[in-house]
């Protein structure tokens, strides 16, 4: 099997990200599984407030689920079931646990979760914004889109927007300390433009170069 697990911060373009690869139909064909944010990460939302035996349970849950999917059943011994792999697209995953709850310098914390991953093929989409623009895409932009609660919580990030960008140009430094420590492949894309649908093709490309 072989999937991809996209990260990055909020604001970053995870969902439209997933949303496009999806609307491929690469997944259609084959066992797949596809977890978004709402079952890998909002389980113990928030994060912060969960401790590491938490985290390690909710992704040991999902990573029994990946280990479960089977090679679909081929309809003739000439079928071609090498490229027909179970796939997993995530939202979300250890690096996010890990940058809420341990913080990066302790990464070593998911070492279990990274192994299986490692014998899954998976693919890491680590997905950044540049600096300047963490603000509007973080902050101003989600508190635009999403409800009352959201823009509650960015207010335990600071008291103004310019401290809770901060916060998020912080964690997106944690992300990329992660990406350079982790065992797994991954590919790190600036959004600035918004290219989903160009992304979202590299990311196919990935899986079948994988297959």
């Amino acid at each position: 099997m072989n999937g991809l697990i996209i990260e990055g911060i909020v604001g970053s373009g995870k969902t439209s990200l997933l949303r496009h690869i999806l609307g491929y139909g690469v997944f259609l064909p084959r066992t797949t599984l596809v977890l978004t944010e709402h079952e890998t990460e909002r389980p113990l939302e928030p994060l912060s407030s969960a401790n590491l035996r938490q985290s390690l349970e909710l992704l040991q849950h999902w990573i029994k689920t990946i280990s479960r999917l089977e090679v679909p059943h081929s309809p003739s011994p000439c079928s071609d079931t090498e490229s027909q792999h179970p796939l997993f697209l995530i939202e979300r995953f250890h690096f996010s646990h890990c940058m809420d709850i341990v913080s990066p310098d302790r990464f070593e914390e998911y070492a279990s979760v990274e192994s299986a991953l490692a014998e899954f093929s998976a693919h890491i989409i680590l997905l950044t914004i540049p600096r300047d623009h963490i603000l509007e895409r973080s902050i101003r932009s989600t508190s635009r889109n999403r409800g009352v609660s959201w823009r509650q919580y960015l207010q335990t990030l600071g008291a103004n927007e310019s401290a809770q960008a901060e916060h998020y140009r912080i964690q997106q430094e944690g992300f990329s300390e992660l990406a350079a420590r982790t065992r797994l492949p991954v590919t790190v894309r600036d959004t600035s433009g918004m290219e989903w649908e160009n992304l979202a093709k590299e990311c196919i490309e990935i899986l079948n170069n994988k297959n």
